[in-house]
């Protein structure tokens, strides 16, 4: 599957950029022209505080999803055949500052699928998922 195919399936997703701001005290990720569209709360479910530099981290990582999302749907367009989906450390393309492997691409595919609301599962085991 394509980069723009797994774009189109994103579109239940509020269209990014999304940015990040405190409001009212709240860590608030908004985004396509609606203002909230998450909180990264500092409150575990416990009722312990969350340290305020870890709600921070949290809220910048809510705020990058949509960036998130296309760069992995760049790398889980790689085709990866049947023949060498078992050979995870199969390097597929090299550089002088790195690699990608089968095992990457698979990866990527895997939380692609997740984002997507469907199990990760069959991806990581070689069945299928996002093609």
């Amino acid at each position: 599957m394509s980069t723009t195919e797994h774009r189109a399936q994103a579109g239940a997703f509020t269209p990014g950029p999304w940015t990040y701001s405190i409001r009212a005290g709240w860590h608030t990720i908004s985004g396509g022209g609606f203002k909230g569209i998450a909180e990264a709360w500092q409150r575990a479910d416990d009722g312990a505080f969350i340290p305020d530099d870890q709600a921070l981290a949290n809220a910048h990582l809510i705020a990058a999803a949509p960036d998130m999302f296309g760069a992995v749907s760049a790398l889980a367009s790689i085709p990866i055949g049947p023949e060498i989906a078992d050979d995870r450390d199969m390097i597929l393309y090299r550089n002088g500052t790195g690699s990608i492997t089968v095992g990457d691409v698979l990866y990527a595919k895997a939380a692609l699928t997740k984002a997507l609301g469907k199990s990760p599962d069959a991806v990581l085991m070689g069945e299928g998922g996002v093609e």
